[in-house]
């Protein structure tokens, strides 16, 4: 049967180690995919989902294609633990990465480093940064949340690269770069007009609010 080469990536648990080749979805079975992790199962690992219970063909299909990627892999040095991701075109589609968001703020004396206890200086504060960030980041998926959903902050990595004083207006860009089941990855900018002033990257996660806050008793 024809179709379309598709990336499919196997990746060692523990170490990182990866393959990377590919396999021939039809029109069809690439649609199957995409709402198979839309509507059926966020997890893009293979082997950790429901693809083998929902969509034995499919599935079996995806096995074929990575176990010689697992195989060299085990050559070069056993381990014996490997993910098989779901063709990243496809999670990509399912989860509309390339979703963006941009935050504003007029920095206040409340802003301040010298304010927040994180400096002595009244410039915007790292902190207040970080946080103008992670709104960005969290307002980029808010959209595609289903009912009672919502994201939660887990890793933060950010450059603070020039001050702005009391007055100035910064924005903050989060960008949806990837999803891995229930993980969200941003690329984060700052600016303050044209100049850049913070770049970093953000990892969020998709949560049942009800059932997070029920963990909290």
């Amino acid at each position: 049967m024809q179709g379309k080469p598709y990336t499919l990536r196997v990746e060692e648990y523990y170490s990182g180690r990866f393959r990377e080749g590919t396999v021939l979805l039809s029109d069809e079975e690439a649609a199957t995919l995409v709402r198979f992790l839309r509507e059926e199962e966020q997890e893009p690992d293979i082997y950790n989902s429901s693809l083998e219970t929902c969509h034995p063909e499919l599935y079996h299909k995806l096995d074929d294609a990575a176990v010689p990627m697992m195989d060299q892999l085990e050559q070069e040095q056993p381990e014996g633990m490997y993910k098989s991701w779901i063709p990243e075109e496809l999670v990509n589609e399912a989860f509309e990465s390339g979703l963006s968001h941009i935050s504003t703020l007029v920095v206040t004396e409340s802003d301040t480093a010298k304010a927040m206890g994180s400096g002595s200086l009244p410039v915007l504060a790292t902190p207040r940064l970080a946080a103008l960030m992670e709104n960005a980041a969290y307002k980029a998926v808010s959209p595609i949340l289903d009912d009672g959903e919502t994201t939660v902050g887990g890793e933060l990595s950010l450059r603070h690269l020039a001050p702005s004083p009391v007055g100035a207006e910064v924005s903050a860009t989060a960008v949806l770069e990837r999803t891995e089941g229930r993980k969200f990855v941003f690329r984060l900018e700052a600016r303050q007009g044209d100049t850049l002033i913070g770049e970093g990257t953000h990892t969020r996660f998709r949560v049942n609010t009800g059932k997070f806050l029920a963990k909290l008793k």
